[in-house]
């Protein structure tokens, strides 16, 4: 139950990058290159500085209707591969920028794609055929993109269960007869180039190409060493993106259909395996590219609008239960701002880089985190929202705990949405979501029935009594009095309610070096009017609030910490109470703000388990966290729930996670395999829980119910 929040972005504009159409990036030093039809050009991400540049027309015999396949970045060689349509492979080598033609194809190439590894090197050629080669670009094999046979995984019918056989019912024994699927022609949109995409081990690769015969798109799996696997099973309507998940599971691939247009899956066997529609209308967009980030949890997808408005769409597809959620929507208005390419990085999991056709640069930088109410008392709902592309799915589990993709009720928008926040005490049920265009939809509880943009599902309705309160739409209203430079997709972050009637937020300024602006704005009945707003020296990386104190604690990208006052737009370094300025030693994605004994804390936990408060580290093992209205909730590597007081001074809190537990010590508890918090619902004994599969379930801690006795006999 958990969304993607935006942590940090950065952005950049070259004119040496306009028309740009590829993208590669040195993970070890950070430089990307940024390619055109004709030339290469090497910046660095956060100053904007041009490191080096290579144009087709220095290069010696490269003719002038010479254009730019693709580019890969060889970080051993510390050199460019780049393809050439016209048959080149040219190696640029970025410390002399030498430029070598390493091997020239006399038909021309039609893609290029590298192992994950850099191992192998697989090139699509024009005359149907596809050549394997080592790293030193020495020739493995060379084989055809339309096999005469199904390859190695072809399925044996041994005559157990045969069609014939079976009984058909009502539709008599013609169903027995299997009636070949019809494929038509691809799209003319469809550019007709083949698409390689490679296993994340290496061992296989698949290969999406138009055949020959039917003018239809079919899939090809091969192996390392030139072997045919399989061919995918006739399936019509399938287009050109391709994309092999890297754990192994699934091949992702985009179909038009009728009625509606999906994103398919194949098996590495060529078999369909499952799909979901896409929130467009059948003829409305096409679909140029599907990417998987590094540990498979997230499938970037890529639209572009078929009219004359050429608008681009990005969008973050996730999945548990069965279910696939949109996370994410990133939407590019028409013109010369179009996507160009779009590349996730390889070292930092969830980090997405675009280049645009105008030479604008992007990159973001998600975090996973849970949208709960933020109120402690026991008016609080414990309600908790999933963003599931233009509805937010909530639950109010004070009162009930409906298993995920379900949900109580669910908030219905005109648009996507990217962010959701809630009011602060003592109206803090009350939610204020962010669409993609950066207008907001606020609603309230005020003990009306469900409005027109409120849709119940277990909370009740159809027959059955409503089992909680419905919040009210007050109205849609958009954020004025900003500047133009924040034009550009989620170019607003961290989007906080710290009164009731003031919201603030961030958005990153590109100047000599990045930094961030924090705005404060007033929510009128018609407006969100930004009233003032103050400069950050470095990018902000997170932002908590204490919902009892109102205490905000501000995380920068190095990890300091920083208190801003509302009242007066003022930010001030973080210190503990006997003045001491802290900070945490690494970034940490996920934050919070409570007292600690008797002080004011800040919580961070990292996505390498590390969980802080202010600067000293707790745990090392802790895989998410939450805070109760008497404890601090931890649940770790060891499949356990930690209960630790807030009545404990900060300096003693390491030596309670140490890991040294007597067995009846009731601040722990035995959960499942990769449990993780997702409320702790205040003034209760309640935590629910989410196992990786997506179910939940509901725990009373004994540290948490023996408190609640103790106030019941106090």
């Amino acid at each position: 139950m958990r969304n993607l929040h935006l942590v940090s972005s950065l952005h950049q504009r070259l004119e040496d990058c306009v028309g740009a159409e590829h993208l590669a990036v040195n993970f070890d030093d950070g430089t990307v290159y940024c390619a055109t039809e004709r030339a290469v050009t090497a910046f660095q991400p956060a100053t904007g500085e041009v490191v080096c540049s290579l144009d087709l027309s220095s290069v010696e015999d490269q003719r002038e209707d010479a254009r730019i396949l693709g580019i890969h970045h060889l970080a051993e060689d510390q050199s460019l591969c780049i393809a050439i349509t016209l048959g080149d492979i040219l190696l640029w080598n970025l410390h002399s920028l030498q430029v070598e033609c390493v091997g020239s194809v006399e038909s021309g190439l039609t893609a290029m794609g590298w192992s994950p590894a850099s191992e192998i090197i697989c090139v699509t050629t024009g005359a149907d055929t596809c050549i394997l080669m080592t790293r030193e670009f020495d020739p493995i094999t060379e084989l055809s993109l339309q096999p005469n046979t199904s390859g190695e995984a072809e399925f044996v019918q041994v005559g157990w269960g045969k069609k014939e056989t079976q009984f058909h019912g009502s539709v008599g024994k013609q169903a027995a007869q299997v009636q070949p699927t019809e494929v038509k022609p691809v799209q003319d949109w469809d550019d007709r180039r083949p698409r390689i995409s490679w296993r994340a081990d290496g061992l296989f690769f698949a290969v999406s190409s138009i055949h020959r015969l039917t003018g239809a798109r079919q899939v090809c799996v091969w192996t390392r060493e030139g072997v045919h696997h399989s061919t995918s099973e006739n399936v019509d309507g399938i287009e050109q993106a391709l994309a092999w998940r890297p754990n192994g599971s699934l091949i992702a691939t985009s179909q038009r259909k009728p009625n509606k247009h999906d994103i398919a899956f194949f098996e590495k066997n060529g078999l369909r395996h499952g799909e979901f529609t896409l929130p467009f209308s059948v003829n409305q967009v096409k679909v140029c590219e599907v990417s998987w980030n590094s540990n498979s949890s997230i499938l970037a997808v890529w639209c572009e609008d078929l009219d004359s408005k050429h608008n681009t769409y990005i969008q973050l597809w996730t999945t548990g239960n069965y279910h696939w959620y949109l996370k994410q929507s990133l939407h590019f208005v028409g013109g010369e701002d179009r996507v160009g390419a779009v590349m996730w990085d390889v070292e930092q999991e969830y980090r997405l880089h675009i280049v645009m056709r105008s030479g604008a640069y992007h990159r973001y930088t998600w975090a996973w985190d849970t949208d709960t109410s933020t109120g402690r008392m026991s008016e609080d709902q414990a309600i908790v929202a999933v963003i599931d592309g233009a509805s937010v799915l909530m639950t109010p589990t004070r009162h009930m705990v409906v298993p995920p993709p379900m949900s109580a009720y669910q908030l219905k928008l005109p648009k996507a949405v990217n962010h959701v926040v809630f009011a602060p005490p003592p109206r803090s049920n009350d939610v204020a979501v962010v669409m993609v265009d950066h207008s907001v939809a606020i609603y309230s509880f005020e003990g009306k029935p469900a409005g027109d943009g409120v849709q119940i599902e277990a909370a009740g309705g159809k027959g059955f009594q409503n089992c909680c309160q419905f919040p009210t739409l007050r109205g849609i209203v958009s954020i004025t009095n900003l500047p133009d430079e924040h034009a550009y997709p989620l170019s607003l972050s961290h989007f906080k309610w710290v009164a009731d009637d003031v919201i603030i937020f961030c958005a990153v300024v590109m100047e000599t070096r990045p930094h961030s602006r924090l705005y404060r704005a007033k929510i009128l009945p018609d407006t969100i009017c930004v009233e003032s707003s103050c400069r950050v020296e470095s990018e902000v990386f997170g932002i908590a609030v204490d919902p009892e104190t109102m205490c905000v604690a501000v995380q920068l990208e190095d990890g300091a910490l920083l208190k801003y006052s509302v009242d007066d737009n003022l930010l001030l370094p973080w210190e503990t109470a006997n003045g001491q300025e802290v900070s945490f030693p690494v970034p940490c994605t996920q934050m919070a703000v409570c007292s600690i004994g008797n002080e004011m804390a800040v919580l961070g936990l990292t996505q390498r388990y590390r969980f802080y408060v202010n600067n000293v580290e707790v745990a090392s093992n802790c895989t998410s966290m939450a805070v109760h209205d008497e404890f601090l909730l931890l649940t770790t590597l060891q499949h356990t729930v930690r209960c630790i007081s807030r009545h404990t001074r900060v300096n003693a809190l390491p030596s309670l996670s140490d890991g040294k537990a007597h067995p009846f010590d009731e601040s722990i508890r035995r959960v499942e395999r990769g449990s993780q918090i997702v409320v702790a619902v205040g003034e209760d004994t309640k935590l629910v829980l989410q196992m990786p599969r997506g179910n939940l379930e509901t725990v009373h801690p004994r540290a948490l119910v023996l408190t609640a006795v103790r106030k019941h006999l106090d």
